[in-house]
């Protein structure tokens, strides 16, 4: 065998592991990525100490896609926790699980969390206990969002302590709201308790409760409501 013929063989043995190599590495890439999409939580961990033992960072962007894509909110939580979320992906994934216990920790204990993607995922899930908190407790919550979530439920009691107690809080659209909620005597001390609550609105809500004692009390305090308005206006002018 000449010399070119020797180079030719090593160059197609060569190419040849490069390839196997490939194949191999794409085939492992594959498989975790696969295991990491249905693994159990024990399992991810031992995946995530193997990456910070052997400082293997090649791997990092393999694990961050599986964890994506993976629909677990502890996994998601934890990988933030420890890699950080400067992209925010890991932000819109925890959203979307809509588990509104994990996405309201996530916001409270990841550094880079997007608190406008996680106000949404509260939002989404309708678990108004939990939208209430995260309007309450996090920094930068997109209360308007926020309270289109709230206006969802059928319970008027949860719409009432979120108007009364988160600032900023969309009145018109709690408003409306209270006044699907069928509920005369919530609508009623809606109107009166909740400083700016939209009367016209509540009007029409309480209207088709059929409910006469409290239909009655509601346009009572109403009317007291537009003469006080109509006088101070009236004083106003004066003034001027």
């Amino acid at each position: 065998m000449d010399l070119n013929e020797k180079n030719v063989e090593v160059e197609t043995k060569s190419e040849e592991i490069v390839e196997h190599f490939i194949k191999t590495k794409s085939s492992l890439f594959k498989k975790i990525k696969n295991m990491v999409s249905k693994l159990s939580e024990k399992e991810y961990l031992k995946l995530k100490m193997e990456v910070l033992k052997n400082g293997n960072k090649a791997s990092l962007p393999m694990l961050f896609d599986a964890v994506v894509n993976c629909k677990n909110p502890k996994i998601i939580l934890d990988y933030a926790k420890t890699f950080g979320d400067s992209e925010a992906k890991l932000s819109y994934a925890i959203s979307n699980t809509k588990n509104a216990e994990y996405i309201y920790k996530y916001a409270l204990e990841v550094k880079d969390a997007n608190i406008s993607v996680l106000s949404v995922g509260m939002k989404d899930s309708q678990n108004y206990p939990y939208i209430f908190r995260f309007a309450k407790n996090i920094d930068n919550a997109d209360i308007e969002v926020l309270s289109e979530g709230m206006a969802t439920t059928k319970d008027a009691q949860h719409i009432y302590f979120f108007a009364t107690f988160i600032k900023d809080a969309n009145l018109k659209v709690l408003s409306e709201g209270v006044a699907r909620c069928g509920n005369a005597p919530a609508i009623y001390y809606f109107a009166k308790d909740v400083k700016g609550a939209d009367l016209n609105v509540l009007s029409r809500g309480i209207a088709e409760t059929n409910n006469a004692e409290y239909i009655y009390k509601f346009f009572a305090y109403k009317s007291a409501t537009n003469k006080q308005s109509k006088n101070e206006e009236q004083d106003l002018q004066k003034v001027m």
